[in-house]
């Protein structure tokens, strides 16, 4: 009999808390499990609701913060903008892998600079052109905020994302590297839709 045998004999109430933290251990892996076999089975939907809910949840704490009313639609407009970027940004960074492979210094850099340059540029002119139309403003309204917002939202984007970008690209599998991003806009899509909103 081994020595953890006899001790849980003994004291019958250390079998009990071994039995409970495998069961809490094995409880917190099912969801996870459940999680990853969404990823892998059905990527495109899985990435979509992730998309959807940061963008979700971005937007209503900007609101929480600075309105006394919630604009419920406001928040069904960047909802739906997180459903349709979610598997966009996936597929996104899985071309990135496939032109700059491997995690190398160079790479990374290369990985970067095109995202800055091309993802950057057109995420900024979904939130300040497409997104004032589609909340069905005039295109002249939505051609000023483009104006006025366009490049500072850019230019404040890149800051933010650079860094957690270079993290993503050396440390994150490919597959979670659409979920790290999206769990880091939260941070992002709380800040920028409180500069679409507010200023």
């Amino acid at each position: 009999m081994s020595i953890l045998c006899r001790i849980c004999c003994k004291r019958p109430q250390l079998l009990q808390c071994r039995q409970l933290s495998t069961s809490t251990s094995q409880r917190l892996k099912s969801p996870l499990r459940t999680f990853q076999k969404l990823l892998d089975k059905r990527p495109l939907i899985t990435n979509s609701l992730i998309g959807g809910f940061f963008m979700f949840a971005g937007d209503l704490t900007q609101q929480l913060y600075f309105n006394s009313v919630i604009k419920w639609k406001e928040v069904a407009t960047f909802t739906s903008l997180g459903l349709i970027y979610g598997p966009i940004e996936a597929t996104w960074f899985r071309y990135l892998d496939i032109w700059f492979p491997g995690t190398a210094a160079l790479q990374i850099v290369k990985k970067l600079v095109v995202d800055e340059i091309t993802w950057g540029p057109f995420d900024a002119a979904v939130l300040f052109y497409a997104l004032p139309l589609f909340e069905t403003q005039s295109h002249e309204k939505a051609a000023s905020e483009f104006e006025q917002k366009f490049l500072t939202g850019w230019l404040g984007s890149a800051g933010f994302w650079l860094i957690f970008q270079a993290i993503n690209f050396k440390y994150i599998p490919n597959k979670y590297r659409a979920i790290y991003a999206m769990g880091l806009s939260f941070i992002y899509d709380t800040g920028i839709a409180v500069y679409k909103y507010q200023f």
